[in-house]
């Protein structure tokens, strides 16, 4: 018998990877898995043949537009606007797009960018993770991601990494790397 705890299981990169990395399975020939449930009791367990665990993936996306003083901003691209017309469109994409049958969960829990009240915003970085009970749904929110916008995001560009992973760029050409 083997007790193996997963540390870090919803972070960007989870600690189960790092664990099978070094090996923690190599001698396992069959595993449980026990997970805390919010509507469950202390002390409480539960066993079921239905779906009950999802797919967690945390993702990092960068956005970078042109930085301009405030009273400029006509000469600007502002970062953490395009941040958040992504949040606001995956969101809608959930609601919208994915059919109800389809269990999913997007959350974003943390975007940073900018220094200053008065200077725009050239580049910022969201965190977030999505839930999903099959491969084909997690793809589909990854690749919703590279999205068109509206002309004004023209010359800005997206970075979506996964699990410390590059994946993809959209809109510019410029921020290949």
């Amino acid at each position: 018998v083997k007790l193996m705890f997963t540390p870090a299981e919803e972070y960007e990169v989870p600690g189960c990877g790092i664990l099978v990395a070094n090996g923690i399975m190599d001698d396992v020939d069959c595993a449980i898995a026990l997970h805390v449930v919010a509507r469950m009791n202390v002390g409480e367990f539960e066993m079921t043949d239905e779906d009950i665990g999802s797919n967690s993936q945390g993702f990092k996306v960068r956005f970078y537009g042109k930085s301009a003083h405030a009273v400029g901003q006509h000469d600007g691209k502002d970062a953490i606007m395009l941040a958040l017309e992504t949040m606001l469109a995956m969101e809608m994409m959930i609601s919208k797009e994915i059919n109800v049958s389809k269990p999913r969960v997007l959350n974003f829990g943390s975007i940073h960018g900018g220094n200053t009240n008065n200077i725009i915003c050239d580049h910022c970085t969201m965190f977030a993770s999505a839930r999903t009970f099959t491969d084909e749904s997690s793809q589909y929110i990854l690749d919703r991601m590279k999205f068109g916008r509206s002309h004004y995001w023209e010359g800005c560009s997206l970075r979506i990494w996964l699990n410390e992973e590059f994946l993809t760029s959209a809109f510019s050409a410029e921020e290949q790397a």
